[in-house]
């Protein structure tokens, strides 16, 4: 899907679901959840996602599901689908939990840390 059209799919929904499951490594950083809590949406994740705690605040901004776990993956999409105002406050908490530390901005800085600490590292 072309990057410029992203935006406008992930805006049309109210809820992104990733119910990845675990076929060798879990996969570690799923950016469609990332780029759906940025505009603002909760997300159910399962614990295939070995970054989920990372983003995801269970009950919070969505849910961390267990992997292959039919029930519950039910369970976290009726919750939020039937609690309108849970839905609009965990789509909130989603965009602000971006906000504050999953900026470029934040990227670079961490990068910029991560440099000096290896070219310190070296001059001792």
């Amino acid at each position: 899907m072309p990057e410029e059209v992203k935006p406008a799919y992930f805006l049309a929904a109210d809820i992104y679901v990733y119910p990845s499951i675990t076929l060798e490594l879990p996969e570690e950083w799923p950016l469609g959840v990332v780029e759906a809590m940025s505009v603002g949406k909760p997300v159910i994740v399962t614990t295939a996602v070995g970054s989920a705690p990372d983003v995801v605040q269970h009950g919070v901004n969505g849910y961390i599901v267990p992997e292959k776990d039919a029930d519950s993956l039910y369970n976290a999409l009726k919750n939020i689908i039937m609690n309108k105002d849970a839905r609009e406050r965990m789509g909130i908490t989603s965009k602000k939990i971006i906000e504050k530390a999953y900026t470029y901005e934040h990227a670079v800085k961490g990068l910029d840390r991560a440099i000096r600490a290896v070219i310190c590292s070296r001059a001792d």
